[in-house]
């Protein structure tokens, strides 16, 4: 899968693209499932600390994982609408 991780940055009226990070595997393209500039303001606000690129290949991982736990309540239900409650 093929991990893109792009960070918008503004300066001065205009936007550029900055690549933070690229990993290739097997060849397929594939989402990250957080946002990256939410999680490092929330890591800034909170402590102070700085954000590695990292960080978000290991926190997509961990919400794909309970995601597919979700699915698997959701099945166990007999219902094909995941919901809050499948979460916990």
């Amino acid at each position: 899968m093929l991990h893109l991780y792009i960070d918008l940055i503004i300066s001065r009226d205009r936007i550029r693209k900055k690549v933070l990070h690229t990993k290739y595997k097997e060849g397929v393209m594939s989402d990250s499932k957080v946002v990256a500039s939410k999680v490092k303001t929330y890591i800034k606000d909170k402590s102070g600390m700085n954000t590695s690129t990292t960080v978000f290949d290991a926190l997509t991982k961990i919400v794909e994982r309970e995601i597919d736990k979700a699915i698997v309540n959701a099945q166990a239900n007999k219902r094909k609408t995941v919901m809050d409650r499948d979460f916990m």
